[in-house]
């Protein structure tokens, strides 16, 4: 039996055995207390899409796409696309009942090794990846918040690997206290978003000479390169991860075969009407040029809109949002790790609980180390295209999972998308994947810096999952050692 869990409470919770049935039995979605219903879901899912990414990516997909009118294009393509998976998604709740999302799918589709290698590159390089790039808006944000001139790498890497830290003493003192100010500080990204698109509402209402704004949305500079229309695309593909995120708790969704795709629609469709309205306010207010060369849009919307008052207040909206998902990022990534320790994919050390703060704090130093070796990447764009290669390689194993399950298992399922919708996800999926590796500089040394990743981590993916090493290996003797000398000299269990 495999099992798994990955959520900020207690870990991201999946269960697997080599005798689950691939025919889905509808009394499975049956009403029953306790349940996640409709309105739920769609507040879950939507709280999970509508993240910090638009404050991140407008810059990065206008410089690429060279014109107003094609980033909103682009960012709405996004959404269908982030539409039509979520949609798939749905359909593999149903044949793979149970929560856990892409671990079941891989693990029922291919079997323990790729499911462990799913695993193992979310612990080890996307969600690291996905810290530093957070950790580094916070700190661009609140560097030029405070007006520092010529800040160099240095203060820069240095800020960023205090963010870290910082979450990771949280998170190691108290799970309580993390989930508090989570919950707390993410409440300042809804002011945020909401403030931005009150204040272009009422710019351009006062704006006397709508003509320059208008301009701004035009198509004439668009790129001509399909290359830079994709990569274009990674920032506002990265702004919409969490469309796969009710899968996680698919097992507690109240009659999934309907709540699931109704809730996840509904959810991926305002955030893409979020996402459009808060570029198009962007570009009411700042000119299409300076929108194009900022690291902090929302710093620079708040300045051109109100000054230093408007400034501080967007920034600060963006600074803590970004603090509430490093925070995050720390609490689930060491979940996920230490859960992984405790199956036998990681040293037994990493699944020790501290007795008075009970939480893993060994997880929680490892999960540190991996972003704070990731902070060495000085580009968010960079790392953008890491995190989109790593989580589409193991969506297009999904959508192929699908299909497998359809036609080889012959699943049926309350849900069906039309197979046209897979088929085409699949091509999407390798578009995506291929494209960093036909470009130059940056994002073809992320491309192959990624599969680079993935093939140091199918070695112990495949041990792992074909039980290879013999029960009493010398690697698992040292282990066992450091385990209990852990737990002898620190108040460990």
């Amino acid at each position: 039996m495999a099992k798994v869990h990955l959520s900020p409470d207690n870990g991201y919770v999946c269960e697997v055995s080599e005798t689950t049935s691939l025919i889905v039995n509808e009394e499975s979605h049956e009403k029953s207390e306790g349940k996640i219903g409709l309105f739920s879901s769609i507040s879950m899912a939507l709280t999970m899409m509508t993240g910090v990414g638009v404050f991140v990516y407008p810059n990065m997909v206008l410089k690429e796409v060279q014109s107003g009118g094609g980033a909103l294009v682009v960012w709405g393509v996004a959404g269908l696309l982030s539409l039509l998976a979520a949609l798939t998604y749905s359909e593999l709740a149903l044949a793979i009942p149970g929560s856990g999302g892409d671990f079941n799918y891989l693990q029922a589709g291919y079997g323990p090794c790729i499911a462990n290698l799913f695993l193992l590159t979310a612990a080890f390089v996307k969600y690291p990846a996905i810290t530093v790039i957070l950790a580094k808006s916070c700190v661009e944000y609140f560097i030029g918040m405070v007006g520092v001139k010529d800040e160099g790498y240095a203060l820069v890497h240095c800020s960023i690997i205090g963010v870290i830290v910082v979450a990771a003493v949280i998170t190691a003192l108290s799970t309580k206290t993390a989930t508090w100010l989570v919950n707390a500080l993410n409440s300042f990204k809804l002011v945020g978003l909401g403030s931005i698109i009150v204040i272009a509402v009422i710019i351009f209402t006062k704006e006397p000479n709508k003509g320059e704004i208008i301009e701004r949305f035009n198509f004439n500079n668009t790129s001509g390169d399909i290359r830079d229309i994709v990569v274009g695309m990674f920032g506002a593909i990265a702004s919409y991860e969490g469309w796969n995120s009710l899968n996680i708790v698919a097992g507690e969704i109240d009659t999934p075969h309907r709540t699931l795709p109704v809730a996840i629609s509904v959810a991926t469709l305002l955030t893409c009407f979020i996402y459009i309205v808060c570029n198009i306010a962007y570009l009411v207010v700042i000119p299409t040029q300076v929108l194009m060369e900022s690291n902090a849009v929302a710093l620079d919307f708040g300045r051109i809109a109100f000054g230093k008052a408007g400034e501080i207040f967007l920034t600060s909206c963006v600074v803590f949002s970004a603090a509430a998902s490093v925070l995050a990022l720390s609490l689930c990534n060491s979940r996920l790790i230490a859960q992984a320790s405790t199956q036998g994919q990681l040293p037994s050390m990493f699944g020790l609980v501290h007795k008075r703060f009970n939480t893993p704090i060994f997880a929680v130093i490892l999960h540190a180390i991996i972003a704070i070796i990731f902070s060495c990447i000085d580009s968010i764009s960079s790392l953008t295209v890491i995190v989109v290669f790593i989580s589409w390689f193991f969506y297009l194993l999904c959508f192929i999972a699908l299909m497998l399950f359809r036609f080889r298992d012959k699943i049926r399922t309350a849900f069906k998308v039309p197979v046209v919708i897979p088929v085409f996800m699949v091509l999407v999926s390798m578009v995506l994947l291929i494209s960093p590796g036909t470009c130059n500089g940056e994002y073809r040394l992320s491309f192959i810096g990624s599969i680079i990743m993935i093939l140091c981590l199918v070695p112990i993916a495949v041990i792992v999952g074909r039980d290879l090493l013999p029960k009493n290996n010398v690697f698992s003797r040292a282990s066992t050692r450091i385990t209990f000398a852990l737990q002898r000299g620190l108040q460990v269990e």
